[in-house]
């Protein structure tokens, strides 16, 4: 299993045999806590969001035979521009990972730093939520994952949800930031939550 917990699973009961499109944003190094590997390695279309230098060369090397699979460098932000990107060091025991931790909100570095993981700065591009789908062409997906280090909800309060069977997105154990979640999916019939760990909360609509 590529989660970081059991997200997989119920990823994958949830569509079973359905086979649609995905977007990753905060794809990593596409291995590592990964949501959409499994989908992807079942024949899905997806688009793979990723502003670390480093994990993006790996993410791009897993997919780089793969014509379903579009690797964007950059990151979803509020507004287009330049930003700067805190890039963590590794954070695993067996330290297999690259920038796990990185974000462009520097309250979010804190307590990583304080508990002695390192960080190096690179200048990235982000584009908003409307100017990445024009630059990618794509409108809609059934399979949304966000794991974006503090971002989330930015992001989140970006997207039409009406056309999006499944969401993934980071929490954090925060009940605010579930709050503000669970109030946004609602104004698209999101509400019923099939998963919830300690990191992250899967979302679809309720069915009848």
């Amino acid at each position: 299993m590529y989660s970081q917990n059991e997200e997989e699973k119920y990823i994958l009961d949830y569509f079973k045999d359905f086979k649609g499109n995905l977007l990753d944003i905060g794809a990593n190094d596409g291995r590592t806590f990964s949501n959409s590997l499994a989908l992807i390695e079942r024949g899905w279309w997806a688009v793979l969001v990723e502003p670390s230098a480093q994990a993006f060369e790996r993410l791009h090397g897993t997919h780089v035979d793969n014509d379903n699979v579009y690797c964007f460098k950059g990151a979803i932000t509020e507004d287009s521009g330049k930003f700067t990107l805190k890039v963590s060091a590794d954070h695993l025991l067996d330290k297999s990972d690259v920038a796990l931790l990185s974000s462009i909100k520097e309250e979010e570095t804190i307590r990583w730093r304080e508990a002695g993981i390192k960080f190096h700065e690179e200048t990235i591009n982000g584009l908003s939520y409307l100017d990445f789908l024009k630059y990618t062409g794509e409108s809609n997906f059934d399979f949304i994952t966000i794991d974006a280090e503090g971002f989330d909800i930015i992001i989140l309060k970006q997207i039409d949800l009406t056309e999006t069977k499944l969401l993934c997105i980071e929490w954090n154990s925060n009940p605010i930031n579930k709050l503000e979640i669970l109030e946004y999916c609602a104004n698209f019939g999101m509400t019923k939550i099939i998963y919830e760990s300690g990191e992250n909360l899967l979302l679809c609509k309720q069915v009848n």
